[in-house]
């Protein structure tokens, strides 16, 4: 029994090529898609200094974001409280799939979407919907 315990990477690699074609690692940076599993990986981008800045979203409060540079800004999207939010530059405050309001996961066997329901009332915002705020403001 494959269960969703990723804390959402599984969904997120399986959008990712729903939306794209390719699997994660891909650079939306120039006019076209450029796909490169080693140049693009998380680590790869911190050990060399290639970033700036690390949007973190963690809809879950268990996946802590990886260490950076003093000089990279950190934007967490994540849970009220959680531990991330001490270390960021900015926080933007989100509830949980499944509990706050609707989601989707993907079983971590990529075969079955499993839709989540709001279980309590909350006035705390999606991930979907705050990315989709910051997209609109651009």
């Amino acid at each position: 029994l494959s269960l969703g315990g990723d804390h959402g990477g599984m969904s997120a690699a399986n959008v990712c090529t729903w939306l794209t074609g390719y699997p994660l690692h891909v650079s939306f940076g120039a006019k076209h898609l450029d796909y490169d599993p080693i140049r693009y990986r998380t680590a790869r981008l911190l050990e060399d200094d290639a970033i700036d800045t690390l949007v973190w979203i963690d809809a879950f409060g268990q996946a802590a974001p990886p260490p950076t540079r003093r000089e990279v800004k950190r934007i967490i999207i994540g849970l009220p409280g959680s531990n991330a939010a001490i270390a960021a530059n900015v926080f933007i405050p989100i509830g949980t799939p499944g509990v706050d309001h609707r989601g989707s996961l993907i079983r971590t066997d990529s075969v079955v979407t499993i839709r989540l329901d709001q279980v309590r009332p909350n006035a705390a915002p999606s991930a979907r919907t705050i990315v989709h705020d910051i997209v609109a403001q651009l």
